[in-house]
């Protein structure tokens, strides 16, 4: 377990308040993560294809509560496998509100599974894409909200890792690199 105080948050530019568009931010910490230990597994920034495929099996992780009757969150890291709707289907079931936008991505669980409770805000979207790199999870999505006993059947919504994110983040921690776009399978 590593606790490490935050230094400095950083919104991106075009975030406003009470919307979930443009809804990430980088966290600066006050000192280097140690990223030797087993527990700690790095993504690399890549850019994604501009619509991940629906049905794509996905995986998130969380520190969130593992039943809507829980108050308290997990102190273990859990991982749930999830797939990816389209945002159409997503949006009706919020019946638009929010309003799904091609920079968010949508993913729920199978069904008679129900343990999307422990999705926290900020939690990884995991998913296995393109004939390459099937074998390697890549970082596809940020979860925007934790699940609560009243959407628990909803899908979770998540800020999609576009190209214009990626770039920000390149640009504010000094990476200027090409990666080729992610093809599909």
């Amino acid at each position: 377990e590593q606790k490490i105080r935050v230094e400095n948050v950083i919104p991106f530019p075009e975030f406003k308040d009470l919307s979930l568009e443009n809804d990430i931010m980088l966290l600066q910490l006050a000192q280097d993560a140690n990223i030797k230990r087993k527990s700690v597994e790095i993504f690399h920034l890549q850019v994604l294809p501009k619509d991940i495929k629906r049905g794509t099996r996905c995986s998130v992780l969380g520190w969130g509560k593992t039943s809507t009757n829980v108050q308290k969150s997990s102190d273990t890291l859990m991982e749930a496998d999830v797939t990816v709707i389209d945002n159409a289907t997503c949006n009706k079931s919020y019946h638009k509100h929010p309003i799904i936008t091609s920079n968010m991505i949508c993913a729920a669980e199978q069904k008679g599974k129900n343990n999307m409770c422990m999705i926290s805000p900020g939690g990884p979207l995991l998913c296995k894409i393109g004939k390459v790199l099937r074998k390697k999870r890549m970082l596809c999505g940020i979860a925007l909200h934790g699940k609560n006993s009243t959407d628990a059947n909803k899908p979770e919504i998540y800020t999609l890792l576009t190209e214009k994110y990626i770039s920000w983040i390149q640009k504010l921690i000094g990476v200027e690199s090409y990666h080729a776009p992610v093809k599909q399978i």
